[in-house]
């Protein structure tokens, strides 16, 4: 609606799969590494007691599914409106992002940096995070400025399944079931 644009059915199955595909891939498993159906098979035919923790929860994941969407295309219009350029728009929000962590910095640690500096404890490799950040948050403004927010969104998909690859692969962390290959395909299909 903000952008003047009508998805069509084939986007929608798409996004449909895409959903389910990263949820087949996020799901919760067992110590053993398999998916646990524990909490459904707890459920008996006519009783169903959600505990208030469940309903708060799915309430704030559901709403900063909103506002992450809304926040999305909001900035999707304002980087393809006339007049700005990209890396003025980018400039405007990175100083916008970097007084608010400034501030949230100094309100949970403001004693410790006003003693050691703001850049105790930093190693190569926290600099490398920083640079990692900050080079993911420029081409997003650009896939956002070339492409459109659904691209993204998919984009963001597909590194969850790269990164839960790399983590299997590499880092030995856990072994790939049948629900992750799965979501795996379904969520690269999507695309």
């Amino acid at each position: 609606v903000m952008l003047g644009k009508t998805i069509r059915l084939r986007q929608w199955y798409a996004l449909v799969l895409l959903i389910v595909g990263v949820a087949m891939v996020q799901l919760p498993r067992a110590a053993l590494g398999q998916f646990s159906l524990a909490w459904l098979a707890s459920l008996s035919v006519g009783e169903v007691a959600i505990s208030s923790d469940a309903v708060v929860g799915l309430m704030a994941v559901v709403s900063a599914a909103f506002m992450g969407g809304f926040a999305g295309v909001y900035m999707e219009m304002m980087l393809k409106q006339a007049g700005a350029s990209l890396w003025l728009r980018n400039a405007q929000l990175g100083v916008f992002g970097s007084v608010t962590a400034l501030a949230g910095a100094f309100f949970q640690d403001g004693e410790l940096i006003r003693e050691a500096g703001f850049t105790q404890g930093y190693t190569w490799r926290t600099a490398l995070v920083i640079f990692a950040l900050a080079t993911g948050g420029l081409l997003v403004a650009v896939v956002i400025k070339y492409a459109d927010n659904i691209l993204r969104q998919f984009s963001t998909a597909l590194s969850i399944i790269i990164t839960s690859l790399f983590s299997a692969v590499v880092l030995r962390e856990f072994m790939p079931d049948a629900m992750f290959v799965l979501g795996a395909f379904l969520t690269i299909g999507a695309t």
